[in-house]
């Protein structure tokens, strides 16, 4: 009796199964698909496929930027240059760095971060000036100096610069260097940090949400590099351009590195945060007319146009440039007038009277 049961179930297995495959005939056998039986498909559409583009961070065209960052407002910082405020902490961090001539033949530069937070020292930091103004707007930038020149102070009020004063906030968003005071002026002893920038921020109420920035250039591949399609490109290894009869910058390309050692009168820049030369990807130097304040004192830089040289990868491009207006970020043509791309990496510009540009080596 218990063979007949047995018997009987394996009937009823097979009358199951024989349902299962219907009656179509062998070779028209439905297959059931592996994702209708909850099992992994060995194949994956390609239609199906998303390719994620990678987020770009728009002041050097390098990947790996976060969303919370092109959403956030990028800082300028404006840094002391003069030999006495020597050595500086922070510019090696920053995604661009301008220098100008400020008043008689003293330059001063400025720093600007898009992750301010990751800032752990910057400075010596010193007082606006104007014509900085003109490149703080077009990065919807939070201006950070000390104090300022009337021209200066009236240039952020006009233009609805949100800043952080070290007159007004000294003990909220900046420090004294205690130990550098010691063989120092006060002037050339303020710093601070991505901590109490961000505390100077919420002690202002500074709205810090942006709208992602339009990029500074046209970037290239972070594996791609423009100069080996630049047919008028000229080889530039070793650049000094006097920037005033006191400064000189200087530039010399590491070609295992790909970036160029900045030097300042024939010295290494030192950051001594890193105890190390800053560098660069990119160098601009820029010619244009440089001349007087009312004051007779302070210097007036027309960022409206000039000439001058886009350099990287050990090579130079002759360029011109342009910026209609305040709001406008400044932009970079080919001797055939087309905008030029640019490597991705950190940049220098330095903006130079048009006199000094017959001392200009590139070599």
């Amino acid at each position: 009796m218990k063979k007949n049961k047995m018997i009987s179930l394996g009937i009823v297995l097979t009358m199951l199964a024989t349902t299962l495959i219907g009656c179509t005939g062998k070779g028209d056998e439905e297959v059931i698909p592996e994702s209708q039986l909850g099992m992994p498909s060995s194949e994956v559409s390609s239609e199906n496929v998303v390719e994620e583009k990678p987020i770009v961070n728009p002041l050097t065209g390098e990947y790996g930027f976060s969303e919370e960052l092109l959403e956030t407002r990028p800082i300028a910082v404006m840094i002391n240059n003069i030999a006495a405020a020597l050595p500086q902490s922070g510019l090696a961090e920053a995604d661009i760095v301008y220098e100008m001539q400020v008043e008689g033949a003293v330059t001063r530069l400025m720093a600007v971060y898009s992750d301010y937070k990751s800032i752990k020292n910057i400075g010596s930091i010193r007082s606006a000036r104007h014509d900085y103004i003109e490149l703080v707007k077009p990065l919807d930038a939070v201006y950070l100096h000390f104090g300022g020149s009337d021209a200066g102070k009236q240039a952020i009020s006009n233009n609805g610069i949100d800043a952080i004063d070290g007159l007004a906030m000294s003990n909220v968003a900046f420090y004294m260097d205690k130990e550098r005071a010691k063989t120092k002026s006060s002037d050339h002893c303020w710093f601070s940090n991505g901590e109490l920038i961000q505390a100077g921020i919420d002690k202002t109420g500074i709205d810090m949400e942006i709208e992602p920035l339009n990029s500074l250039f046209s970037f290239a591949k972070p594996e791609d590099d423009v100069m080996a399609q630049a047919s008028l490109a000229t080889p530039a290894n070793t650049i000094v351009a006097p920037i005033t009869g006191d400064t000189k910058a200087g530039f010399v390309y590491d070609e295992k590195t790909g970036v160029y050692a900045k030097t300042q009168n024939e010295k290494p820049h030192i950051d001594n945060n890193y105890n190390e030369a800053l560098t660069f990807k990119n160098v601009f130097l820029m010619y244009t007319d440089v001349g007087y304040l009312a004051d007779g004192y302070h210097k007036e830089v027309d960022l409206s146009n000039g000439t001058g040289y886009y350099i990287s990868n050990g090579k130079a491009i002759e360029v011109t440039y342009k910026k209609a207006a305040a709001s406008d970020m400044i932009k970079v043509y080919n001797a055939d007038g087309s905008e030029i791309d640019v490597n991705a990496g950190n940049s220098y510009f330095g903006i130079i009277s048009n006199g000094q540009k017959t001392k200009l080596t590139i070599q």
